[in-house]
């Protein structure tokens, strides 16, 4: 913006304005003077007279007129005086004009400098509001704590070049606040060797951690000091201390927009913490589940035929263990939630390789077959599970039709013989018994 400083102009002073209406006055009498002088010489010259006081006096009773003439000097010498006084006014009212142009000059000039200075106000207002937001933006994106820590404590000093930026996080106990992060490689003055910060420690970030206020203010020998609390669903998570680097530094004059970026924060750190309970649950849940999937299939592999082959003449049943290896076959495992349940070897019929395509097809193939087996799988295990319960609430039926204690002995043994796989049964209802005695099984 281009400043208009008008020049400076005095006011007049009074000595000044009274100056320029005598000059006028005494040019007017001296030359209304000039009148009467030139009548009068022309008279005497007229009537071949001498210049003497009389001859004067007698020319003016002789003529009236004299008078009128000699009077002159004083009308135009205050005709003169009172146009002086019409242009010291307007001088006046010059200079007046000139000072009200200057004042408007220096008020001009005041208002662009307030221009100024609140264009950049609003600047660096704009400048942290982007930056906020930029920071906000990378740390939401973060779901490892330490990576977290250290990108927000880079990016704060980033923007707050005069001071240094550390971030403490509460331990499990919520007894100490443990530093993760900071702009220095040396430790802050509060923090203790291990870089810990007692809670409810008089310094201002055992306080903040203890009691959760927000933009708790202190004055150091270094400069100013500020803590803002992360706060995760109304309880402190941890303390961003801002350490000044020098005397001279300032604190920025809205720290709700620091206070804002710390609740981003925070709410960073909370995310993060619930990924990592996600991520470890499902980790849990996949290894279990991985587990369950091999012994079952484990269970699956000790029938005796699992396996066949197609050719020319049609399907029949392969030996696994036995089958031949084709240099020139493509074979793709049968994958389930990351263990190896099969193989479908694949032999063609001519000389060609296998392309990129093929083995993508194949491999999706091999898929949706894993897929297709499981499903079965879980088809017989419920079937089976639903045949026992059916056996079992029908001996549970018989069972209760005994009325006395041998037809009941009698039945539970009759239907315990019927299971599958069973040959002989037998019960005991002697407790002195001992548990190794031989007998029918």
């Amino acid at each position: 913006m281009t400043n208009i400083n008008p020049v400076p102009v005095s006011k007049p002073e009074p000595a000044i304005v009274r100056r320029n209406t005598r000059r006028y006055a005494l040019y007017g009498a001296l030359f209304g003077l000039a009148f009467p002088v030139l009548a009068i010489a022309v008279s005497l010259a007229y009537g071949r007279l001498p210049w003497s006081l009389s001859n004067i006096a007698a020319l003016h009773a002789q003529q009236p007129m004299m008078w009128i003439i000699d009077t002159a000097p004083i009308f135009l010498g205050a005709f003169a005086a009172l146009a002086g006084l019409r242009q010291d006014e307007v001088v006046a009212e010059r200079s007046e004009v000139a000072q009200r142009a200057q004042e408007l000059g220096e008020i001009r000039h005041t208002l662009e400098q307030r221009v100024d200075e609140r264009t950049q106000e609003l600047e660096e207002r704009d400048r942290q509001m982007r930056s906020a937001v930029q920071a906000t933006r990378q740390m939401s994106q973060i779901r490892d704590t330490t990576e977290l820590a250290a990108t927000a404590v880079q990016l704060m000093a980033q923007s707050l070049k005069d001071f240094s930026v550390d971030l403490y996080l509460l331990d499990e106990r919520r007894s100490e606040a443990i530093l993760v992060a900071s702009s220095q490689t040396e430790p802050p003055p509060d923090a203790s060797a291990g870089g810990a910060v007692k809670v409810g420690d008089p310094g201002i970030v055992g306080q903040v951690a203890a009691s959760g206020e927000s933009g708790r203010v202190s004055t150091s020998a270094t400069g100013p000091e500020l803590a803002l609390p992360l706060l995760a669903r109304g309880r402190p998570l941890g303390v961003l201390h801002f350490r000044a680097l020098h005397s001279t530094a300032r604190l920025p004059a809205d720290t709700e927009l620091l206070q804002l970026i710390a609740d981003q924060l925070a709410s960073a750190f909370e995310t993060a913490r619930l990924f990592d309970e996600s991520s470890h649950a499902l980790q849990q849940l996949e290894a279990v589940s991985a587990q369950t999937t091999q012994s079952a299939w484990q269970d699956q592999a000790a029938h005796p035929r699992l396996a066949f082959e197609y050719s020319r003449s049609g399907i029949r049943p392969a030996r696994p263990a036995s089958a031949t290896v084709d240099p020139g076959s493509l074979r793709i495992p049968v994958e389930l939630r990351g263990q190896k349940i099969g193989t479908i070897a694949l032999t063609r019929r001519g000389a060609e390789g296998w392309t990129d395509a093929d083995r993508d097809l194949a491999q999706k193939t091999a898929d949706q077959v894993a897929l297709a087996l499981e499903n079965v799988r879980l088809l017989e295990e419920t079937r089976e599970r639903a045949l026992q319960e059916q056996m079992l609430s029908e001996f549970s039926a018989r069972l209760g039709k005994a009325v006395d204690l041998d037809s009941l002995l009698q039945t539970a043994v009759r239907e315990l013989a019927t299971l599958p796989e069973v040959a002989d049964a037998s019960i005991y209802l002697n407790p002195s018994a001992p548990a190794d005695e031989k007998g029918p099984s």
